[in-house]
């Protein structure tokens, strides 16, 4: 597919694919990082309203919208608040999406050919296999990056959340709570994104 080819004409590398995956998430990191702070924050907030509900024993609540928000962050941090978080962000894009593409070319090369599987079925299973090395990579950090932004105080930095983590007991555990849901979710997208593409 036009994906794995150079200019050249020969078949680009593994090697290859994944500095162009790595390079891609990159950029691509920039772009989410605003908007996957407003939707942590938009989340978030509906769970602190259960915590004051039960202390203060009201079930008055006004939730705010993604302009109020937005608003808020450029308001106490300028407006580079809207990028907090980007180093966990960048790591979990760039990283991820080269695992991504690497585990999906590995598979379909050298995988899907010793078991005879080609084709759609081969593709999704290639495509199954990049979905799961995506999140395997990048799920720690992930979770980083959620707790960095929704972390309302100054020393929220990206060490800082990391350290915290690392000295609670079953730290390790906490960075890694949820991939389940993330790698069922991943398996279906991921399949279906690789088949159509080569399709």
């Amino acid at each position: 597919s036009s994906s794995s080819k150079i200019e050249n004409g020969r078949r680009a590398g593994i090697g290859q694919i994944m500095l162009a995956g790595a390079v891609a998430g990159g950029v691509n990191s920039f772009v989410v990082t605003p908007v996957e702070l407003i939707r942590n924050n938009l989340m978030v907030q509906y769970d602190s309203k259960i915590s004051r509900d039960k202390q203060s024993g009201k079930g008055s609540f006004k939730p705010r919208g993604d302009v109020d928000i937005a608003r808020d962050v450029i308001r106490q941090r300028g407006i580079m608040g809207m990028w907090r978080g980007i180093l966990p962000t960048f790591l979990r894009d760039s990283i991820g999406v080269a695992a991504w593409f690497g585990f999906f070319e590995m598979t379909h090369r050298h995988v899907c050919p010793q078991i005879g599987l080609t084709g759609t079925p081969g593709l999704m299973l290639s495509g199954i296999a990049g979905g799961i090395g995506f999140w395997v990579v990048a799920f720690p950090l992930d979770t980083i990056k959620s707790m960095v932004q929704v972390d309302s105080s100054s020393a929220g930095s990206t060490m800082t959340v990391l350290r915290t983590l690392l000295l609670q007991k079953n730290g390790l555990v906490t960075l890694y709570r949820g991939i389940g849901i993330a790698v069922i979710r991943g398996i279906p997208a991921s399949g279906i994104t690789f088949t159509v593409q080569r399709k």
